[in-house]
């Protein structure tokens, strides 16, 4: 595969599994504050480790930024795969702040 239809396939991953990422932010906080996520695609790269890295931001605020990944983990012996995961996802301060209702407002 060559590297554009590589990079290709990681967004469509991306795409197909934003849910993931938006059920684990909103779990962050007690709040009913993120509306939308935005990906930041010039961010989506392929981890050494395995699986997908990139970052984004929520309701179009850059600076509520976050990192994470997405990954599939081997399940059984004969090598299958689970679903897709997330690997976590890392938030700035200013997004800690805004999902606990701190300095950051609602716009």
């Amino acid at each position: 595969m060559d590297k554009k239809s590589f990079n290709d396939e990681m967004v469509k991953v991306v795409n197909d599994n934003k849910s993931i990422i938006e059920k684990e932010l909103k779990a962050k906080g007690t709040s009913k504050r993120i509306h939308k996520i935005n990906i930041d695609y010039t961010t989506i790269k392929r981890n050494p480790m395995g699986g997908i890295m990139f970052g984004g931001f929520v309701n179009g605020e850059k600076k509520l930024a976050f990192s994470t990944g997405l990954t599939k983990y081997i399940m059984s012996e004969n090598g299958e795969y689970s679903d897709v995961q997330s690997t976590g996802v890392d938030i700035t301060e200013e997004l800690d702040d805004y999902l606990s209702e701190g300095v950051a407002s609602d716009k």
